[in-house]
């Protein structure tokens, strides 16, 4: 049998692509050949591969509520040509991502169609505070009768992102009746991420209501007996006001229960509510003289002719005297003053020694002039003193006594006009009366000290 030999196309043992390859063979002897074929199929079975970047955290971009992130795009690589890669989940390099987390996927699929996948996130943080607008200070008067004012204002905020909200965290609303004085109202802003931003509204609410007090009538008595005056009682009015705090003075007069002069004296009261507003009323307390003078005559005198003559020069003494000391204001207009006060210097000292009469204080204090804000001017004062008062003690006890007795001056004086006094030669006091008890009292005393 002759001897055969066989050939192959493909060799055993040669590498053989994916897919299908035909191998023929061939086997010849002298006598000729005979071939047959049969196929190899390789299968790729082996998928491909794919690396994404690591996760990517960023903050939005001003003002918006995203962020434009760029990275690079991976590819995928695989053991065969012909591998193909496509983002399959997510927005893509260099896209708007919005606030919070995006999943990128990318797959690479190769030509027998195995596929791998690889997936990252893209976080955006929200970092940007919102913004809040509050009014910087509100200035209201109180509403009328009350101690409030009812105020509205508006608070806005806006942000990046949508789901931004404002919160009181102190004082009063908008719409609420804020009380007099300051209130300091504190909101905040918070957005969806968190970020907050806070600003005050300031609400002045002035008191510009002035209080309100109510005098009694006026009110008119006679004199208490033997005096040149009345106690007077009434009920002091209290002031009102619409917010607490008031205060309710008397910044005029003597007050209730004071021993008020002959003469009108007016009673003024002033309340002061907390925002220092005020308010004043007054009324008149007039207190008439309604005792008579009193006197006393000698009794019948006879006397004998004076030698040679059909008459005789009689001598007497008329003692008089009234519950109120100097001269009104009828007599001092009709030039009645010298010969009024002369007389009731010698009718009030009449019987005194010099002795006695030296240690005495006498005050000149015109009716007309006691509690009515009207005074005799330092000159006229000062000439009645010097002539009516001191004159008359030169009369009856001598030069020397008279100029020993002090004697002061009193009617109406206050804290303008005391220095004038003072200042005069024939006047060596002042006598005080309504006037102690005001403020100005301490001026008076300083001024009258040389002060």
């Amino acid at each position: 049998i002759p001897a055969s030999t066989i050939t192959y196309s493909h060799a055993p043992g040669s590498v053989f692509p994916v897919g299908t390859t035909t191998v023929t063979a061939t086997a010849t002897n002298t006598v000729g050949s005979s071939s047959c074929s049969f196929g190899i199929t390789v299968l790729d079975a082996e998928d491909p591969q794919i690396v994404c970047p690591a996760d990517i955290t960023v903050s939005n971009d001003a003002g918006q509520c995203s962020a434009g992130v760029l990275y690079e795009i991976p590819l995928g690589a695989d053991n065969c040509p012909g591998a193909s890669t496509a983002q399959t989940g997510g927005l893509g390099s260099n896209s708007a991502f919005p606030v919070g987390t995006t999943t990128e996927t990318y797959t690479v699929t190769d030509a027998a169609g195995n596929t791998a996948s690889c997936s990252f996130d893209i976080t955006v943080n929200d970092t940007e505070d919102p913004v809040i607008s509050c009014p910087v200070s509100l200035l209201h008067d109180n509403d009328a009768g009350l101690c409030s004012a009812n105020v509205l204002y508006d608070v806005t905020a806006t942000d990046n992102c949508p789901g931004v909200t404002v919160a009181l965290n102190s004082g009063l609303p908008s719409g609420s009746d804020f009380p007099v004085g300051v209130t300091i109202s504190s909101y905040t802003a918070t957005d969806a991420a968190g970020n907050t931003a806070s600003c005050n509204v300031k609400i002045i609410v002035n008191d510009a209501e002035n209080p309100q007090i109510i005098c009694p009538a006026d009110v008119t008595v006679g004199n208490d007996a033997g005096l040149c005056s009345a106690v007077v009682n009434y009920v002091a009015p209290t002031g009102l006001d619409n917010c607490p705090g008031a205060t309710t003075a008397l910044t005029g007069g003597l007050g209730s229960g004071s021993a008020f002069p002959v003469g009108m004296t007016t009673e003024t009261y002033t309340v002061t509510d907390v925002a220092g507003n005020t308010a004043s009323c007054s009324f008149d307390i007039t207190v008439n003289d309604t005792e008579n003078p009193t006197i006393a005559c000698p009794a019948d005198i006879t006397v004998s002719n004076d030698a040679g003559l059909c008459s005789a020069i009689v001598s007497y003494t008329v003692t008089y005297g009234d519950n109120c000391p100097g001269e009104s204001l009828a007599q001092n207009e009709a030039g009645e003053t010298h010969d009024f006060v002369s007389g009731q210097v010698r009718a009030a000292l009449a019987g005194l020694s010099a002795a006695h009469a030296a240690r005495c204080i006498i005050a000149y204090e015109p009716i007309w002039a006691i509690g009515t804000g009207k005074a005799a001017s330092a000159a006229d004062a000062g000439s009645i003193i010097g002539l009516s008062v001191r004159g008359t003690l030169v009369d009856l006890f001598g030069n020397d006594t008279a100029e020993a007795i002090r004697i002061q001056y009193g009617g109406s004086t206050t804290e303008k006009n005391i220095g004038d006094y003072m200042a005069h030669p024939d006047i060596d006091g002042a006598l005080v009366g309504g006037a102690s008890l005001k403020p100005g009292f301490v001026d008076m005393v300083r001024i009258a000290a040389g002060g």
